[in-house]
């Protein structure tokens, strides 16, 4: 099934694993996973903007110094022997294994002097959710698991009919997927049919 919700993602994340910890209580449910996990890393970098202002530096300039060393940019074209090659600035790879070392480049301020980046920016490690899924427009994680042998899945699924509506709060909802949802389908359509069969008898 899945989980959806009008919040951030990380509080979908967090909502997400209390839902699993309380689910995991349940006899009929052997095991849930998830396709939130936030375990992708990445770096945030921070910059301290009084300091760039009272260094005459541009945020823009600390920004497309930054991208230019670590992830290239074209800066020119030279011509030999009738072809052209592209020209590329980029750091070399070893000054690039690790937050501190990006912290070592330099930036040109407005006077022409070069400025330490250590001085303007901090690195700081941290992680996100690689894939972002979505369900009726709204940010959404998706839950599957295994069910104990001695219930059925009607049984599991009735259960979580009644017990997710007191684990989620007011900006959250769920919707059924895969087998639950077809189980719910079908047993749709037979009271369907057993409705229209009381009416015309």
């Amino acid at each position: 099934f899945s989980i959806m919700s009008s919040d951030s993602y990380i509080n979908l994340y967090h909502l997400t694993e209390r839902v699993k910890t309380a689910l995991l209580k349940y006899p009929g449910i052997t095991t849930l996973s998830s396709n939130m996990n936030f375990d992708t890393p990445e770096y945030n970098i921070h910059v301290n903007r009084k300091m760039a202002s009272n260094l005459n530096v541009s945020i823009k300039d600390i920004d497309s110094t930054i991208a230019a060393l670590v992830g290239g940019e074209k800066i020119s074209t030279y011509n030999t022997n009738g072809k052209t090659y592209n020209v590329y600035v980029q750091a070399n790879a070893e000054d690039l294994t690790s937050p501190q070392k990006i912290e070592q480049f330099y930036v040109t301020n407005a006077q022409g002097t070069t400025i330490p980046l250590s001085n303007l920016i901090t690195c700081k490690r941290s992680t996100s959710q690689q894939t972002l899924s979505h369900y009726n427009r709204l940010r959404a994680s998706e839950l599957g698991g295994q069910r104990a042998p001695k219930y059925t899945l009607g049984q599991v699924v009735d259960y979580l009919q009644k017990i997710l509506p007191t684990l989620l709060p007011n900006n959250a909802s769920f919707a059924f997927m895969g087998k639950a949802k077809k189980l719910l389908d079908a047993s749709g359509n037979m009271n369907l049919i057993f409705g229209l069969a009381f009416v015309f008898i």
